[in-house]
Formats: structure tokens, C-alpha cells, sequence
């Protein structure tokens, strides 16, 4: 069910200093419906000479909000193979469950960021944040 309900989904994006791409969302925010499903895309492109392997790990603030974002597709389920020199379209297809308008303590909650941070995949900087998770 959708609702009337609007939510701003903002975007953020941060790169690990050991990969070498530049990535981030075509769009800094959307306006959608609670429960209106949305497709966004993320642009990546590696900069280096090489194939790097990377993965992106996310979250989602405000934390009270988090267990409403409905990711449906994401690049971020597996790895990513970007040749060098390569542009790859990394699409993201989510939803904003719309029992979050039941939960009393969410009825501020206006807006919803949803960020990634990119890790060379077999990094030490990605074990570090996959062992604080």
C-alpha cells in the first residue's frame, strides 16, 4: 500500500582511500510516497589501471528508521568488478515500509539517509568495518 505520507531519501556516498574509483548516486535525494517503490542509480568508475574488486557496505539513519528501508535490489548483496577505466550503472531499488506511519516514535522522521562506504574487496580497511558490524 502506498500512502500520502512523503519521506526525502538522501544519498551518501564515501570511498575507502585504498580504492581507487569514484562512485555516488545520480540524484542527492528523492522525494517519494511511503511505500511507493523507487529505483535510483549509483555511477562507478575506476580510475586505476587495474580490475578492482570492491564492496560496499551500508547504513541507514536516522537508526530508528533503518528496520523500514526495504532494499529490494542492491549492488551492495554481492561484489563489484570494474575493469580499468570502467562505468558501471549499479542500480538500487527500495521502499520505505509503510508500517513505519504506525510506529509512534517515527511519526518526525521526515527524512532517511542511506549511505554507502566503498572498500577495495580483501582490504584490511574492510575487514576493520566487517568486524565492528
Amino acid at each position: 500500500r502506498v500512502l500520502d505520507r512523503k519521506m526525502d531519501v538522501r544519498f551518501h556516498t564515501t570511498m575507502s582511500p585504498d580504492i581507487p574509483w569514484k562512485a555516488g548516486a545520480e540524484e542527492d535525494k528523492v522525494t517519494v510516497n511511503v511505500g511507493e517503490r523507487r529505483l535510483i542509480n549509483y555511477v562507478a568508475h575506476n580510475t586505476s589501471g587495474k580490475t578492482i574488486t570492491g564492496t560496499a557496505l551500508y547504513n541507514v539513519t536516522p537508526i530508528k528508521a533503518a528496520k523500514y528501508f526495504k532494499k529490494i535490489q542492491c549492488f551492495c548483496f554481492g561484489e563489484q568488478v570494474l575493469n580499468p577505466g570502467q562505468t558501471v550503472n549499479m542500480p538500487v531499488l527500495f521502499y520505505v515500509d509503510p508500517a513505519i506511519d504506525d510506529d509512534v516514535n517515527l511519526k518526525d522522521v521526515k527524512t532517511i539517509i542511506l549511505s554507502y562506504s566503498f572498500y577495495k574487496q580483501d582490504s584490511a580497511a574492510l575487514e576493520e568495518q566487517l568486524n565492528n558490524m
